[in-house]
């Protein structure tokens, strides 16, 4: 094994290592919607997609293109949301189908923090 295929063996073993670390936090009592863990989700399921695990990448990516409502009227990310777009070209290259919907003028103003 070359010294690139070890560098990046050790970089997917950490970036797995981070992905659990993430996760694991919904399990210690945070929101599993809060946005730093649907971007683990979505930086996991990019990484699925580019060995091959399709299945898996798309399982990953539910929760972030997820349009359910939550007890604050809105979803876990507004439509306007980088995360939310990115999770959709992500989803399109997947092969699956994401609803689209224009964004209001009062959501547009809850994704100025990113």
């Amino acid at each position: 094994m070359d010294e690139l295929s070890v560098a990046r063996l050790g970089d997917t073993q950490r970036a797995a290592q981070c992905f659990r670390s993430v996760t694991g936090l919904a399990a210690a009592g945070v929101d599993p919607c809060h946005p730093v863990i649907l971007t683990a989700r979505c930086d996991e399921a990019e990484r699925r997609t580019a060995v091959g695990d399709t299945r898996q990448a798309a399982r990953l990516l539910a929760p972030v293109l997820d349009r359910t409502l939550l007890v604050h009227g809105w979803p876990a990310l507004g439509e306007a949301h980088p995360l939310l777009t990115r999770a959709r070209t992500l989803a399109e290259r997947l092969g699956i189908t994401v609803p689209y919907t224009l964004p209001g003028l009062d959501e547009a103003s809850l994704d100025l923090d990113v």
